[in-house]
């Protein structure tokens, strides 16, 4: 019988260390300088984007943002997952995808990742900030069309659920981003992998599934993928002799200094090294089969 109390203790905890709902902010927690002043000012446009989230809109995207190469293992995974039934949720294959009639949008953030750089240099804040103008960006139904293009003139998918798929980026930035949230209406999913993509699929499913989130399109799922770029502008010595943000000067940026350092724009293979558009082909040939052509 201790043993048998023990193992339910033990799935308890697993469960709740895989659910990001549940997770608590530090006692004390002060969020950065971004997120109070969109509180202060709930006329700013980040927190308009928040406070406008309509749970009932089931059109949205499920968008999947951090470091190219995780973002590409989770969005893929969201690609082909089979391990629910459909019907009535059950934890079995049904030969349809999970998400079948979903728009993966995955956000590869080439410009910023990797992030222990931040994390080595103690820029702790910068990284935090960066994760809330990602899931900002993420509900945004606009971004660049190139790094040249300071209006915003692309229209994309807005997020009706996100996916941090950097450990990092959940660890530092995700009390920031729910403390806004929460702040705006608090109704906006935010998933993070701590533990394993798995394990993020599956969360994802079952919020979507109680909140009857889903499309119910009869379609396979389909993919859109973004990247973000350097900024056009910036001083000569922000960036490196292949058009990167030298490493200095990204890992060194001030949080809240207001100037753009990075743009968003639709996945292009002109910015996409030749090594990460091989690796998607043989490691996510259903995300590879959707944008890298392109």
């Amino acid at each position: 019988m201790k043993k048998k109390h023990l193992f339910y203790i033990f799935i308890a905890l697993t469960i709740l260390s895989v659910t990001s709902c549940a997770r608590r902010k530090p006692s004390g927690f002060l969020a950065v300088s971004l997120v109070r002043d969109m509180m202060a000012d709930t006329t700013s446009a980040g927190y308009r984007l928040v406070s406008s989230y309509d749970p009932s809109d089931v059109s949205g995207c499920i968008a999947i943002i951090g470091d190219p190469y995780e973002c590409m293992k989770v969005s893929e995974e969201f690609m082909e997952s089979d391990v629910f039934d459909n019907v009535d949720g059950r934890s079995r294959s049904d030969g349809l995808p999970d998400f079948a009639g979903e728009n993966i949008v995955s956000v590869y953030d080439f410009a910023n990742a990797p992030y222990s750089g931040y994390v080595a240099k103690g820029n702790y804040k910068f990284l935090r900030e960066l994760t809330v103008r990602e899931t900002l960006a993420s509900l945004d139904t606009k971004c660049a069309v190139s790094p040249y293009d300071r209006k915003k003139s692309y229209t994309k998918p807005g997020a009706k659920i996100i996916i941090l798929t950097s450990p990092l980026m959940s660890k530092f930035g995700y009390d920031d981003v729910q403390v806004l949230f929460e702040s705006a209406g608090g109704k906006i999913p935010v998933i993070s992998v701590k533990d394993s993509s798995e394990s993020a699929v599956s969360e994802c499913y079952h919020i979507m599934r109680q909140r009857n989130m889903f499309t119910h399109n009869v379609a396979y799922p389909k993919a859109e993928g973004y990247l973000t770029v350097p900024a056009s502008g910036l001083p000569d010595n922000s960036y490196d002799e292949d058009g990167n943000l030298s490493y200095d000067f990204k890992y060194t940026r001030t949080s809240a200094s207001g100037i753009a350092t990075y743009e968003l724009i639709p996945f292009s293979n002109r910015y996409v090294t030749k090594a990460f558009s091989d690796s998607m082909k043989v490691a996510a040939p259903k995300i590879y089969g959707f944008y890298v052509y392109q």
